[in-house]
């Protein structure tokens, strides 16, 4: 019997495999439960996150994202973009085929292909669900009543037993750290994926990357969702090893569609 679950030991396989079938589904529902909600938020003005007044660079942001959309497996999710006023150098998603790039980050993006790789970036995110994935990380140690938070970890590490310091240690390591920074590198790595399906030249993919470096330093992103991010360079020389395994292709074109988000 699994420790703390009443009458697990009765599971048949064939209930084990309903209940994978049902979690998938549960998963996939709240996903889109928490998408419709956060975009929701939005609209109605109860989020941090404004939506940028210029309507025709909405859409020319929706234009450049769309074929990198097309690369993800996930053809049953709505993706959509939204371009933020905000000046902050950040990208994120909530997953569900949403997401936001801030004004200030496309004011620092020389070339086209240094948004595209952004975008990409956040669509693997999506790709592998790494939004929902760490919410039920947070919500599995919340019901075994282990509270985790990055503010308060050290505290707790001085205030409570031994047992319990051990436990924060081992889940801000391999959950918070390890995991989040192995998300980073799979969306890192849809990237090239992308590119070598939309033309832009993998020999670009880690270009913005170089930016984030000048603009932070090479030990931090300043970029994405998660708070546990490899440091710049390492993730500059694993997409260039990566892209360097592939034949490039020549510089595509900013389209119009860039010119004008570069110049609001």
């Amino acid at each position: 019997m699994i420790p703390g679950l009443s009458g697990a030991g009765s599971l048949t396989p064939e209930d084990l495999q309903d209940l994978r079938v049902g979690a998938r589904l549960d998963v996939a529902l709240m996903e889109r439960i928490i998408c419709e909600k956060f975009h929701l938020n939005i609209q109605t003005g109860d989020s941090e996150v404004k939506p940028h007044a210029d309507a025709r660079a909405q859409q020319a942001l929706s234009q450049i994202a769309n074929p990198l959309f097309g690369v993800s497996t996930r053809k049953n999710l709505t993706w959509r973009t939204l371009l933020s006023d905000s000046e902050e150098i950040n990208a994120c998603t909530p997953g569900g085929g949403f997401v936001i790039l801030h004004q200030g980050l496309i004011r620092q993006c020389a070339r086209e292909a240094e948004l595209a790789s952004v975008i990409a970036h956040e669509v693997g995110h999506i790709e592998h669900r790494h939004a929902i994935r760490r919410l039920l990380s947070e919500a599995v140690l919340k019901e075994f009543e282990i509270e985790v938070d990055f503010d308060e970890i050290q505290q707790k590490r001085l205030n409570d037993s031994r047992h319990i310091e051990k436990v924060l240690q081992v889940v801000e390591e391999i959950l918070f750290t390890s995991f989040t920074r192995l998300w980073e590198h799979e969306a890192d790595a849809f990237i090239i994926r992308s590119f070598l399906r939309t033309g832009y030249p993998v020999s670009q993919a880690s270009h913005f990357f170089h930016t984030l470096s000048r603009l932070f330093g090479p030990q931090k992103s300043g970029i994405c969702l998660y708070g546990s991010h490899p440091d710049n360079l390492d993730r500059i020389r694993r997409i260039e090893s990566l892209a360097s395994t592939y034949q490039s292709v020549p510089n595509k074109p900013d389209s119009d569609a860039f010119t004008y988000l570069r110049s609001i």
